[in-house]
């Protein structure tokens, strides 16, 4: 079945013109634009799906190339540290930085973290991407990077969010378990 997109306002495209005049609508057939024309008589007793997008503007989606996407907890209270001049490393000797969010990642279930990811998802679907990669990282050991690996895998099953690559970023900081040394 196609999905005709109609009464566009503007359509932005990455071709060599950079607006489409009003009166063009998108043929969509199978999730795959089949054209941009203006006439769309022949499908009007067809069984297309009409949309009508009242003027509005279709541009590309935006691609999120640098998003860590499952992590869970709150580090706001540094914000306030670092405005009052305690250095990254003075945050970290009291509990905060990024271990803060390793242990609360690390404590939280695999439900919650995906219920995380999805509501993050939903928020960068509703400012226009429409492509994200997920960077693990928040894990800081083999076994809880793969299991953040895992939840984004579950995520890109869901067809009403973004397409996600994912991304492998396990040693980007020493722990209490892991050295420079001991992650190579």
């Amino acid at each position: 079945m196609r999905t005709i997109f109609h009464n566009i306002g503007s359509l932005q495209t990455m071709d060599d013109e950079s607006t489409i005049s009003v009166g063009k609508s998108i043929i969509v057939n199978n999730n795959t634009i089949e054209s941009i024309d203006e006439s769309i008589e022949e499908f009007e007793s067809s069984d297309a799906h009409f949309i009508d997008v009242g003027g509005r503007a279709i541009v590309p989606g935006f691609i999120d190339a640098h998003n860590h996407l499952i992590w869970s907890g709150d580090r706001f209270n540094e914000h306030n540290l670092r405005m009052q001049g305690h250095s990254y490393a003075d945050i970290a000797s009291m509990g905060g930085g990024i271990m803060q969010t390793v242990s609360s990642t690390r404590g939280s279930s695999n439900e919650e973290l995906l219920a995380i990811g999805k509501t993050r998802l939903l928020e960068a679907l509703r400012n226009g991407a429409t492509y994200v990669e997920a960077k693990s990282g928040y894990g800081l050991s083999t076994e809880h990077e793969l299991r953040l690996l895992k939840v984004v895998d579950q995520l890109k099953s869901e067809k009403t969010l973004p397409s996600i690559h994912s991304t492998w970023m396990g040693a980007h900081a020493e722990t209490p378990d892991h050295t420079d040394e001991s992650y190579t």
